[in-house]
C-alpha cells in the first residue's frame, strides 16, 4: 500500500531532520524537504491535499508578521487534520498554535534523563514508551506550558515538560532528528562556544563523550515516530 509523503520544514539545509526522514522512509512514507527561511517559504496550500502529515523542525526567523503566517498555515494544516509533529522551535510553533505558552528561561544544552510524566502513565503512552528511557539531547532557552487538554508526556531535570501530545499533536523539545553525522557537526560548531555552568549546560567535553547516546535516542524516537504516525485505537491524550 502506497502511504502518503510527509512534508518536512526545516530552517536551513545543514540541519536536516535526518533520522526522521530515515524512520519515516521505513515506515513507507516518502518525505517532502522544504526550507522555511521566512514566512515566503511556506508551501502552496495545495500540497496539503497530498500530503499525510506535517514536521516542523524548527521555527522560521521572521518578524511578527510572518510568524502569524506560519501560524495561520499551521492552522490549515490543523483544520484539514492532518498530523503534525514539532521538534525544538516547532514543537514552540505548534505549542502556541494550540494555546499554550512559551517563555523566555534559563539556557539547556546536553544529554538528560528522560522520564514519563505521571499523567502520561496512565494513557496508552505507557504502552508506547514504557518507563526505562533513555537520555535525550536538549537545546533550548525556552520553556512552554503544554495547551489545555494536551498530556505533558516526558520531564527532564532541567525542564519538567519537554515533550506534549495532544490529538493530532506532538511536540518534541528532544532532538531525535539527531543521527551521528549531525551530532558531530554540532559538536565542532559547540567546541567554539563558551563554557556555561549550571545542571542545564554541559561542558563540550561530556557532550563528546555522550556521542554512544545517540543510538539510544533513535530508539526512542521510533516509539515516538510509531504513535504519532498510527495511534491505537484509545486515544492517545
Amino acid at each position: 500500500m502506497t502511504r502518503p509523503p510527509i512534508l518536512i520544514l526545516q530552517p536551513d539545509r545543514a540541519r536536516p531532520a535526518a533520522a526522521v526522514a530515515d524512520g519515516l522512509a521505513r515506515r513507507g512514507h516518502a518525505t517532502i524537504a522544504c526550507l522555511l527561511r521566512s514566512a515566503d517559504d511556506l508551501p502552496g496550500r495545495g500540497l496539503l491535499d497530498r500530503v499525510g502529515g506535517v514536521v516542523v523542525l524548527d521555527a522560521a526567523s521572521c518578524d511578527a508578521a510572518g510568524h502569524a503566517a506560519v501560524l495561520d498555515w499551521l492552522a490549515e494544516c490543523r483544520a484539514r487534520e492532518r498530523p503534525l509533529l514539532g521538534i525544538g522551535r516547532g514543537g514552540e510553533l505548534l505549542t502556541r498554535l494550540l494555546g499554550g505558552t512559551v517563555d523566555a528561561d534559563a539556557p539547556v544544552r546536553g544529554w538528560f534523563p528522560l522520564s514519563l510524566r505521571p499523567p502520561a502513565a496512565s494513557t496508552p503512552w505507557l504502552q508506547r514508551l514504557g518507563t526505562s528511557l533513555p537520555h535525550g539531547l536538549l537545546w533550548q532557552d525556552r520553556s512552554w506550558q503544554p495547551p489545555p487538554g494536551a498530556v505533558p508526556l516526558l520531564g527532564s531535570a532541567p525542564d519538567a515538560c519537554v515533550a506534549w501530545a495532544a490529538r493530532g499533536a506532538l511536540a518534541l523539545r528532544v532532538h531525535i532528528e539527531l543521527t551521528a553525522a549531525l551530532y558531530a557537526r554540532w559538536l565542532e560548531q559547540w567546541a567554539a562556544t563558551p563554557a556555561r555552568h549550571g545542571l542545564g549546560w554541559q561542558d563540550h567535553a561530556s557532550l563528546a563523550a555522550a556521542s554512544a547516546a545517540v543510538g539510544a535516542q533513535r530508539v526512542l524516537a521510533e516509539h515516538l515516530l510509531d504513535a504519532w504516525l498510527e495511534p491505537p485505537a484509545a486515544p492517545l491524550p
